[in-house]
C-alpha cells in the first residue's frame, strides 16, 4: 500500500492534540538560553510537567527535582556534561543528570547528547551520565548517552569502568538511543590485584523497555603490562551487563550487549593466560523480548516536516496518545499509553504498510512526547514507537 497523504497527517495530530492540550493547559514552555542562561536556572523555575527547550551547546550538570520533560532541537542537540574541575582536592565528579524527585511523576529527556570528561588528572570517582531518582518513569527518547571518560590517568593509577545511566526508578524507557558505559584504565605495574568487572550500561531498580536503541555495556579491566602475580581464577574481570535490573526487561529492535572479559596472556609456555567471560547482554529478573508485531518510526517527529510509521495494517487500529503513564498490562499486550487520553485511528487494508505524517506543532504541542501502537484483533498490541515534537 502507498503511504497515506497529508490527509492522514491532519486526522492525526488533530485527534492527538485536543487531550493533550486539555490536559497540559497549566503547562508552560521554558527556553534556555533565550530566557535562561543556566539551565539549572529553567530548572529551578520550572513547575511539574512545564517543557525545556534547550538550544545547543555545552550544559554543565543539573539536578531534575521535578517531573519535567527537556528537549534539545533536532539539529542542534545541547550536549550534557559533567562539572568541569575547579582546580579544588580532592576532586570527584558529579552526574551531567542527577535526578532528585518527589517519589512519582516522570521526566522525560529528548534529542540531547550526554559525554564530556572527568576534566582533571586528579579526579579519583566518576559517576554515570544519569543517576540518582525519586520519579515513577524516566525517558530517554533520541539520545546519545556516554558516561563520561577519564582524562589520562597517571602511572599507579586505577580507574573502574563506569556506568552510562544508573537509576531508582519503578520504569526506564529508552526510545532510538545509544547508551554506552565508559571503560576503565589500570596503569599499575607489577601488582597482583588487577583483575576488575565491568559495569552495566544500564542499571536500574525497576522495569526497563528499550526499543530501537543500542545499549553497550563495558569491558572487564586489566594491566596492559605482564602481571607476574596475577591470579586468573580470582572472580573479577567479566565484562559488564548491557543491562541489569531486578525486574522485567522488555525490548524490541535493539542491540544490547555485554562489555568484553579482561584478557591477558603471556603462554607459549611461560603460561599465565587470562581470559574472562564476556559480559551478558541482559543480568535481569524477566525477559520479554517480543512485544508483538513490528511497529517502526523514522524517528523524532520534527515540526514542519513528516514523520513516517510502519507496521502491519490487517485491519487494524493506530493507538495514539500522549505518553504519560507507565505501561499497563492488558490480555492482548502491554498498553504504554494513558487509556483516558487514547485515541483510536482505523486503517484499511493489510499487509506491511506505511504512513507519512506531517507534523504541525501548534501553541503547546511542542516538546509533546506521543505514543504510538499498532492494534488488531488477531495480532494484539505492537511495540510502542514514541516520538518527541520537536524543532527543527
Amino acid at each position: 500500500m502507498d503511504p497515506t497523504h497529508s490527509s492522514f497527517g491532519r486526522t492525526l495530530l488533530g485527534l492527538l492534540l485536543t487531550p493533550w492540550l486539555a490536559h497540559t493547559a497549566q503547562a508552560d514552555v521554558l527556553h534556555v538560553p533565550a530566557q535562561f542562561a543556566l539551565l539549572q536556572d529553567a530548572i529551578a523555575a520550572a513547575a511539574p510537567g512545564d517543557v525545556i527547550l534547550i538550544e545547543g551547546g555545552t550544559h554543565e550538570d543539573v539536578v531534575i527535582d521535578k517531573p519535567l520533560h527537556l528537549a534539545g532541537h533536532a539539529t542542534d542537540r545541547p550536549l550534557f556534561t559533567p562539572l568541569e574541575w575547579d582546580g579544588s582536592l580532592p576532586f570527584d565528579t558529579t552526574p551531567a543528570v542527577t535526578l532528585a524527585g518527589p517519589g512519582q511523576g516522570a521526566v522525560t529527556l529528548s534529542a540531547i547528547d550526554f559525554g564530556g570528561s572527568t576534566g582533571s588528572v586528579f579526579a579519583t570517582q566518576n559517576t554515570p551520565a544519569i543517576e540518582g531518582g525519586g520519579f515513577g518513569e524516566l525517558r530517554l527518547l533520541h539520545c546519545d548517552i556516554q558516561a563520561p571518560t577519564w582524562v589520562d590517568p597517571q602511572p599507579g593509577d586505577v580507574r573502574d569502568p563506569i556506568s552510562a545511566v544508573d537509576v531508582d526508578v519503578s520504569w526506564l524507557l529508552i526510545e532510538d538511543s545509544v547508551v554506552r558505559g565508559t571503560n576503565g584504565f589500570v596503569l599499575t605495574t607489577w601488582s597482583g590485584d588487577e583483575l576488575r568487572a565491568g559495569e552495566p550500561a544500564v542499571a536500574s531498580t525497576g522495569d526497563v523497555c528499550v526499543v530501537d536503541s543500542d545499549v553497550l555495556g563495558t569491558d572487564g579491566l586489566i594491566s596492559p603490562l605482564l602481571t607476574l602475580g596475577l591470579d586468573c581464577s580470582a572472580a573479577g574481570g567479566n565484562g559488564g551487563a548491557g543491562v541489569e535490573t531486578p525486574g522485567t526487561l522488555y525490548q524490541a529492535d535493539s542491540l544490547i550487549a555485554g562489555g568484553a572479559g579482561a584478557m591477558a596472556f603471556l603462554a607459549s609456555d611461560g603460561t599465565l593466560v587470562c581470559d574472562q567471560p564476556d559480559g551478558p547482554a541482559a543480568q535481569v529478573g524477566a525477559l520479554v523480548d517480543d512485544l508483538g508485531s513490528a511497529l517502526t518510526s523514522s524517528g523524532p517527529a520534527v515540526n514542519g516536516s513528516t514523520w513516517s510509521l510502519t507496521f502491519e495494517a490487517d485491519d487494524s487500529f493506530l493507538v495514539v496518545s500522549p505518553a504519560l503513564d507507565q505501561p499497563q498490562p492488558l490480555s492482548v499486550g502491554l498498553l504504554f499509553m494513558d487509556p483516558t487520553l487514547l485515541r483510536l485511528i482505523p486503517v484499511a487494508g493489510s499487509g506491511r504498510v506505511r504512513f507519512d505524517v506531517g507534523v504541525v506543532a501548534g501553541h503547546g504541542s511542542v516538546g509533546l512526547p506521543i505514543a504510538v501502537q499498532a492494534y488488531s484483533a488477531t495480532l494484539g498490541l505492537s511495540r510502542p514507537v514514541f516520538a518527541s515534537i520537536l524543532l527543527p
